[in-house]
């Protein structure tokens, strides 16, 4: 557990982040997509409408809800979760599926803080344009391969109907 949890890009676990930045760094993808290093209330989901989708990377969109509606957000040192590998695994696989289900979790993800940006102070269009740049070259590159890059036409028009070309990332 504490190996592979060691190895992620997720500084979210090691210290108290507030609420904003949080939200800012999943939408940015400085933080792992993964629900597996949090827990929350059953009352708090379902108060807020927060469910997991069907397919693949229906974490991603479940993950950015969860903290972007939290109020409370609290750290514990807490051994919750042990993943053992699998070979044949999900995450250990790649396919077509993959691809769609990606392109529709960036999406999804588009559609959610566009509809709700307006409920928090802060403005999180930046850093959803920034991500969806992180999350086409991800998924562009992981197309590659496949025979030909059969799929890297879809995924560019896919991203180019969620991408904001007049967005200028600074860094």
């Amino acid at each position: 557990y504490s190996k592979l949890f060691e190895k992620k890009n997720n500084n979210l676990h090691k210290k108290n982040i507030l609420q904003k930045k949080i939200v800012s760094n999943i939408l940015k993808r400085e933080y792992d997509e993964t629900c597996n290093y949090y827990l929350f209330r059953k009352n708090y989901l379902i108060k807020n409408k927060i469910f997991f989708g069907k397919g693949f990377y229906e974490d991603r969109i479940f993950l950015l809800k969860s903290f972007f509606f939290a109020k409370i957000i609290r750290r514990i040192n807490l051994k919750a979760y042990i993943k053992i590998p699998r070979k044949n695994s999900i995450v250990n696989s790649f396919s077509k599926k993959h691809i769609i289900d990606f392109i529709n979790s960036s999406i999804q993800k588009n559609i959610f803080i566009n509809k709700n940006f307006k409920i928090k102070a802060y403005n999180y269009k930046k850093d959803l344009q920034y991500g969806l740049r992180g999350d086409f070259v991800h998924i562009f590159k992981k197309s590659l391969m496949f025979k030909n890059n059969m799929y890297g036409n879809s995924i560019i028009k896919s991203y180019l109907n969620i991408i904001n070309l007049n967005y200028k990332i600074r860094t």
